[in-house]
């Protein structure tokens, strides 16, 4: 959405400034937008009543903000955490280039092709910078696939996951610790239930009947391994997987699950 493109920290203040564009919107800009979806209830909608699919996108991502990512946002130190990587991003331009920038975001994904940004995603889009437009580049916690590509009024944003990081080429030794750590079955075990989602150490332990200091010692192993992370609630810790796993093994749920 090309109106977070702002220097507002706040997200509050992004969340006003997002609703006042909403209704600011050229409707037939979006309905051609979501060509694909012109049978669906949404597009005829928007055709009959466009302010009223605003109002009630805008009064969910209110809610949303209020009821659950505004306590995640605190709890995780999230903000911190991407302001972290836009100054390390600037600082590793000003220091070494934009050229050799552009390799440390996720070298699987991103890379150069001659004069070129090479951006692996499903689709087959080609951007051009025009004279006076600008690149963003956006680190982002929340982005699904890992790489996300927007064209603006005046520019085009690459929204990049700073969780994808160990997601790309391994190296051998990489490679040889990764299956090392995959070697123990409850590490498997862990694995796969956080699959299934978040869960504490306490629920590991429930749930594969081990010990709660020895489930506690196979999690650290797997996040130096980065094949989990964490994220805290309130007192309480939440484990989840990385798709690092996925990457050297892609059917590996599918697996370890019979």
């Amino acid at each position: 959405m090309e109106e977070m493109i702002l220097e507002d920290k706040c997200l509050e203040l992004q969340l006003s400034h997002l609703g006042t564009s909403f209704f600011n919107k050229n409707v037939d800009d979006l309905i051609q937008e979501l060509k694909e979806f012109d049978n669906t209830e949404l597009v005829h909608d928007l055709k009959c009543n466009q302010n009223l699919v605003f109002l009630k996108l805008f009064s969910f991502l209110r809610e949303y903000h209020d009821t659950y990512f505004k306590e995640l946002v605190s709890n995780s130190n999230l903000i911190n955490i991407l302001n972290h990587n836009v100054k390390k991003q600037r600082d590793y331009i000003a220091e070494k280039g934009f050229i050799n920038f552009i390799s440390t975001i996720d070298s699987n994904q991103i890379y150069w092709n001659n004069d070129s940004i090479k951006i692996q995603t499903k689709e087959d889009d080609v951007y051009k910078l025009d004279n006076g437009e600008k690149l963003y580049f956006i680190p982002s916690s929340v982005t699904w696939p890992h790489v996300r590509v927007n064209r603006l009024k005046n520019g085009i944003t690459i929204i990049y996951d700073i969780n994808s990081q160990h997601i790309g080429n391994f190296s051998r030794q990489v490679m040889a610790n990764t299956f090392k750590i995959l070697s123990d079955p409850v590490r498997i075990d862990i694995l796969v239930n956080l699959n299934k989602g978040k869960k504490t150490t306490k629920n590991l332990s429930q749930i594969l009947s081990v010990s709660e200091p020895t489930i506690s010692h196979h999690l650290t192993l797997l996040k130096e391994a980065g094949l989990v992370n964490k994220i805290r609630d309130g007192k309480r810790v939440f484990y989840y997987n990385t798709n690092k796993v996925l990457s050297l093994i892609p059917n590996f749920y599918n697996n370890a699950s019979r």
